[in-house]
């Protein structure tokens, strides 16, 4: 039970910050954004694990599975997201992370890591024929302006159901916290270079006070207490399972967008969104 606890809180959360990053990118530009994010919650954990930070000591081997880690969960999955959601909506942008789970499944058993089952490969078809019609693939020619957006998110969900399938065993090594301080420092380096090292101090004084508070949520709730209690749960589950629950973002993203910035789905996106959870329900079957 708490393992499920767990699993909701990290997609009820992730949920909530689909908006609040779309606000956000009209300040500050995508990679400015993800480095902001990535460096503030990591001087937060420094200053919290320190400590344990120098005295556990590593192999070689842990290392490098934690520099994978870190590039896989954070820095990939983190310069995709927000790079696809300013050019797309949040409800596109959750609808297509809602894939993770048949991405899991598959990407698992291509690796070698976790068997397949028939109703799994037809969960997966509809999954992918549901990503094809968000995308419009089938309007191939004529202009889409989310395409662009839409595809950054894809590989953002692809980066984070390989992080959850390659992640697993080298987390088991550390506790959640430790795991967590490792990765989110390693993704500094990956962030900062994106961002071509700017940190855009004198911009951010000058934001609105409820830009603050988004970043303050998204720093350290979604940033810290999500990515804890994500590699808290997925020491105790298989990848495919904790994935399934990524189902719950799309359902808080699009009534928060709505409500807070007016975007109202489009016919095909109910469609797109039916397919994938039709995809999800037999995946988890």
């Amino acid at each position: 039970m708490k393992t499920i606890l767990a699993l909701v809180l990290v997609n009820s959360l992730f949920g909530i910050g689909y908006p609040l990053v779309k606000t956000i990118v009209h300040y500050l530009t995508p990679a400015q954004w993800v480095f902001v994010r990535v460096l503030s919650s990591s001087l937060i954990l420094l200053v919290f694990q320190g400590k344990a930070l120098f005295s556990h000591p590593i192999t070689l081997k842990q290392f490098g599975g934690l520099v994978l880690a870190a590039f896989l969960g954070i820095t990939l999955n983190q310069i995709c997201f927000v790079e696809g959601l300013y050019r797309s909506t949040s409800g596109h942008a959750a609808i297509i992370n809602a894939t993770i789970p048949l991405q899991t499944i598959l990407l698992a058993w291509l690796f070698g890591k976790e068997k397949i089952q028939p109703l799994e490969c037809l969960g997966i078809a509809c999954g992918l024929v549901g990503v094809g019609i968000l995308l419009q693939v089938q309007n191939i020619g004529v202009f889409n302006p989310f395409l662009k957006g839409d595809l950054f998110v894809l590989i953002n969900a692809t980066s984070y159901s390989l992080f959850l399938i390659f992640a697993k065993q080298t987390l088991e090594s550390f506790s959640p916290m430790l795991a967590l301080t490792w990765i989110s420092l390693l993704s500094v380096v990956g962030t900062g270079w994106y961002a071509g090292w700017s940190l855009p101090l004198s911009t951010i004084l000058h934001l609105p006070p409820k830009l603050w508070l988004y970043m303050l949520y998204l720093i350290t709730f979604q940033s810290i207490v999500t990515y804890y209690a994500n590699i808290w749960a997925l020491k105790r589950v298989e990848a495919s399972h904790a994935a399934i629950f990524v189902y719950l973002q799309p359902v808080i993203a699009t009534i928060l967008a709505y409500t807070m910035l007016g975007d109202l789905p489009q016919g095909h996106f109910y469609l797109s969104a039916g397919l994938i959870f039709v995809g999800i329900v037999l995946g988890s079957l």
